[in-house]
């Protein structure tokens, strides 16, 4: 089994039904359903958010 960390961008109009198509695409996966996701236009700068969030997730070595 598998650990899968979903991080997404998108338009605007959220993560929709991602997560549970992935769930549903990798049964045997552990997916992480904390995700990170940013509109596309508030990417750029986002470094020190994408650092706090992994540390959060306590996978990070």
């Amino acid at each position: 089994m598998g650990l899968m960390v979903y991080f997404a961008t998108h338009g605007g109009y959220g993560l929709g039904s991602s997560v549970e198509d992935i769930q549903k695409l990798c049964p045997d996966a552990n997916v992480v359903e904390d995700v990170f996701e940013a509109e596309r236009d508030e990417v750029s700068g986002q470094a020190e958010k994408i650092s706090s969030w992994i540390e959060t997730l306590r996978i990070a070595k």
